[in-house]
C-alpha cells in the first residue's frame, strides 16, 4: 500500500515541477531552457515581444498584472507556435531523408497537464503541450519525433524506442530534460 502511496507523491511532485518550470509571470518567462526578464513598458500599444534579452510588455496598464499576463502569455504563444512550424518541418524532411512516407499531420498547440504530446494516428493529428515552450529547442523536436514515431507503432514498445533510435539517435538526451524517464 506505501508504494502506490509514494507513486502518487512521485507522479504529482513530476507535475508540479513541470508546472513551475513553465509558469509564466509578471517577473520571468522561460523561453527554450532559458529564463528571461519581463519589463513593463507604459506605452500605448498594448503588446509584449520576446526577444534574446528579456521580455518586454508595452501596455497602458502597468499596473495591472493580469493583462500583463495575459499579453506575455499570447507572446510566448505566437512564439511557441511559429517555432512548432518549424520543428514539425524539419523533422518531417529527416523522417522523408530516411526514406518513409509519411502522411499529412495537423499540429495544435494546447496547454495540457500531464502529456507533452498526443498523436491521433488515424486522423494524422498531432498536440503539442504549449508548456515545452519553457524548454530547450532540442526537447521539444523529440516531442516531435516522439508523436511522429506512433505514426508507426501505436504503443510505446520496443519497438516504438528502436525506431525512435534509429531515427532520432539523441531522443532519449533531449528527452530526459522532461523527467519522464
Amino acid at each position: 500500500m506505501n508504494d502506490r502511496a509514494d507513486f502518487f507523491f512521485e507522479a504529482f511532485e513530476k507535475l508540479r515541477s513541470r508546472e513551475k518550470k513553465s509558469e509564466i509571470n509578471t517577473r520571468s518567462v522561460n523561453w527554450l531552457g532559458k529564463e528571461y526578464p519581463v519589463r513593463i513598458i507604459q506605452n500605448a500599444r498594448e503588446l509584449a515581444l520576446l526577444d534574446e534579452s528579456e521580455c518586454r510588455v508595452f501596455t497602458r496598464l502597468g499596473d495591472d498584472a493580469e493583462y500583463v499576463l495575459e499579453l506575455v502569455q499570447r507572446a510566448v504563444g505566437k512564439r511557441f507556435a511559429e517555432l512548432c512550424r518549424e520543428l514539425n518541418e524539419e523533422v518531417r524532411a529527416e523522417l522523408e531523408r530516411d526514406g518513409l512516407k509519411l502522411p499529412p499531420a495537423q499540429i495544435t498547440i494546447k496547454d495540457m497537464k500531464s502529456r507533452w504530446g498526443s498523436c491521433s494516428y488515424t486522423r494524422g493529428h498531432i498536440s503539442i503541450n504549449l508548456r515545452l515552450a519553457a524548454y530547450p529547442r532540442e526537447t521539444v523536436k523529440s516531442v516531435f519525433h516522439h508523436e511522429y514515431a506512433h505514426f508507426w507503432h501505436h504503443d510505446h514498445s520496443k519497438s516504438f524506442y528502436d525506431f525512435l533510435q534509429a531515427h532520432c539517435p539523441e531522443y532519449h538526451k533531449w528527452h530526459k530534460a522532461l523527467g519522464d524517464d
